[in-house]
């Protein structure tokens, strides 16, 4: 007889429990009505199977972050008791999740636990599931969505717990507030969105130190082999933009290329130029295409187009007019759009006295594939061909502001420098004060552009410190002021 059996003849025997006094789904002393029979429920899960457990760390050796390390930990233990709430955010690849790792080691002593969810594209109420799984709460079949959320908030109330919410993504956003816990709790989010709203602080993980992306290197190659290559792996940390992903990629790469003469050179060799070239197979979390995929297909199709296009400015940065152009937009509505772009950590402010943007670090890269794998870099380039020659028309033609000889001699306004990447790109400037733009008919597609500091598309004058380049590593010249061209409206488009 199975155990069922016994505990159905031994209830009814005794006259304690008869299933004609309840309905279906009723419970009783640990038995359950289902039909006309009582069987034995599983015993619930023990609260807190899972709290406690702090995913294992993903990088060889953990590098400490700094003074935004110690502002996180400062913050979560000052704030245990008042439901201190901090938000971390980044681009893919920077260590926010390994700085969460690392946070939720040092103060696991401040908590009675540690509650780890990975929320990633979860919708509100599957974090609100799987909150309620880890902290051993099991709810009858059927119950409402309300019902789970009030559950786990009484569930939280009762603990002092730190709860980290890892890549928090704009899905679960929606309903941040259903599963954010209450005092005396603290919790953690990492997001690559800025703007989150009900949190206390906001931290922004910047890329790693020169000293620490050596540090770094040392720990997957040995000492003696970045001390053997030194001046060529300060070039690929540079190169990787000190982003502590791509430099342990590109460490894990060096290693496979030990034996080889000057390992660390090579691999700089085979990954310049090459975006691609900073991953290792078999692994999507290895894959800074793929990490930077994540961001990219949250977009809409239309803000998709409008990223790929920033690939044609030159990455120290960009005015908001001179985009507006790029994308046939009014200024207002393209500043809107940059809004969104810094809101979700793809572009962020240049520092300085003028309104300019750039793409974060290693985006660049990114964005100039895109645009190359969409096949529009040739339309985008005639494009920004004529911003350019619009710029130049509107101050050297319609309503000269610099001399014909200034051109060529002024350190005001120096010359448009091109890397050998653009060879097929000139602009040439006739004597008689008129404008030839003369445009190859291929262009690489990491070939860009700088446009003007900061500009106006009403026509007034603008400074422009930098001139326009299309290499990273050109020198810049300086220029007084210049007018900015009107965008024609008639090939504006929403």
């Amino acid at each position: 007889m199975s155990c069922g059996d016994s505990i159905t003849r031994l209830l009814h025997d005794t006259g304690f429990y008869s299933t004609g006094d309840h309905v279906e789904g009723d419970k009783v002393n640990g038995v359950k009505v289902m039909g006309d029979k009582i069987v034995q429920m599983p015993p619930p899960p023990e609260p807190g199977n899972t709290i406690g457990h702090i995913p294992p760390a993903k990088a060889v050796t953990y590098v400490h972050r700094g003074k935004i390390e110690e502002d996180v930990c400062d913050f979560l233990e000052k704030g245990n008791g008042t439901g201190a709430i901090v938000g971390l955010h980044a681009p893919g690849g920077l260590g926010k999740t390994e700085l969460a790792k690392h946070a939720a080691e040092e103060l696991k002593g401040q908590f009675d636990g540690i509650l780890w969810v990975d929320v990633g594209e979860k919708t509100p109420e599957q974090v609100v599931a799987d909150m309620l799984i880890k902290c051993g709460v099991q709810l009858p079949p059927g119950a409402s969505y309300e019902q789970q959320k009030n559950e786990l908030h009484s569930r939280l109330q009762g603990c002092k717990w730190l709860v980290i919410l890892d890549d928090v993504r704009q899905k679960a956003l929606e309903g941040l507030a259903d599963f954010l816990p209450s005092k005396p709790c603290a919790a953690l989010i990492t997001s690559r969105i800025q703007q989150i709203s009900r949190m206390n602080k906001i931290l922004e993980l910047d890329h790693m130190t020169p000293e620490q992306a050596a540090e770094l290197m040392e720990a997957v190659l040995g000492e003696d082999v970045v001390a053997a290559e030194k001046e060529a792996a300060e070039k690929l940390a540079i190169h990787c933009a000190y982003n502590p992903l791509a430099l342990e990629i590109a460490a894990r790469r060096v290693r496979q290329l030990e034996g080889i003469r000057r390992p660390i050179n090579r691999y700089f060799e085979i990954v310049q130029g090459r975006f691609p070239e900073l991953r290792m197979d078999g692994d999507a979390r290895w894959d800074m295409e793929k990490v930077f995929d994540i961001s990219y297909l949250d977009l809409g199709e239309a803000d998709r187009g409008r990223f790929r296009a920033l690939a044609a400015f030159h990455p120290t940065g960009f005015a908001p007019e001179a985009a507006a152009y790029l994308w046939k937009a009014e200024s207002t509505d393209a500043r809107q759009v940059i809004s969104r772009f810094i809101n979700l950590s793809l572009v962020k402010t240049v520092a300085g006295e003028r309104e300019r943007y750039r793409l974060h670090d290693l985006l660049d890269e990114y964005a100039g594939k895109k645009l190359h794998e969409d096949k529009e870099e040739i339309g985008i380039r005639d494009r920004m061909a004529e911003w350019i020659g619009a710029l130049f028309t509107e101050n050297y033609v319609t309503r000269p502001r610099i001399k014909t000889t200034d051109f060529r001699s002024s350190q005001r306004f120096g010359s448009l420098l091109f890397d050998s990447r653009l060879s097929d790109y000139s602009i040439n400037f006739s004597k008689s004060s008129a404008i030839t733009s003369t445009f190859g008919s291929h262009a690489s597609p990491s070939s860009r552009v700088e446009t003007p500091e900061s500009t106006s598309a009403q026509g007034m004058l603008a400074a422009c410190p930098p001139a326009m380049s299309v290499s990273r590593r050109s020198p810049t010249t300086r220029v007084s002021s210049l007018a900015v061209p009107r965008r024609s409206r008639a090939s504006s488009s929403r």
